[in-house]
């Protein structure tokens, strides 16, 4: 049987969520909040490292907002949360997706190129 290519991230996000949520519960008395921010496709440097090529993203647009998410749209998120305004926000997982989770009609896998995942390809050419 062989495991899905996205285990160990599943994995690790989960050992997150769990920590977050239980330290949440645990200093909240000392007011202390703790919040994960967890963001969809977002245009970065590190969105070429995926074996998917760059009009693939676009092709399947996961966003129902029309849009690759930008490292702006997490930082705002973030200083909400760290503010007053998000004061009363507390063991929270917060999608910064532009609603990537709403939208379940494909599945992850399919924007991987077989052959890049195969060589080891990365999607914006520069192959390590």
């Amino acid at each position: 049987m062989l495991l899905s290519i996205f285990a160990h991230t599943v994995a690790a996000r989960a050992g997150v969520t769990g920590m977050m949520k239980t330290l949440a519960a645990e200093w909240g008395e000392y007011g202390i909040r703790l919040n994960c921010v967890a963001p969809g496709t977002i245009k970065t440097e590190a969105l070429g490292r995926y074996p998917i090529p760059p009009q693939r993203w676009h092709e399947l647009n996961r966003s129902v907002l029309n849009r690759i998410g930008a490292a702006d749209d997490v930082a705002a998120t973030i200083i909400f949360l760290a503010s007053k305004v998000g004061g009363f926000i507390t063991g929270e997982d917060v999608y910064v997706d532009g609603g990537e989770t709403l939208h379940m009609g494909h599945d992850a896998r399919d924007m991987i190129h077989p052959d890049m995942f195969e060589k080891r390809e990365r999607g914006d050419g520069k192959n390590e």
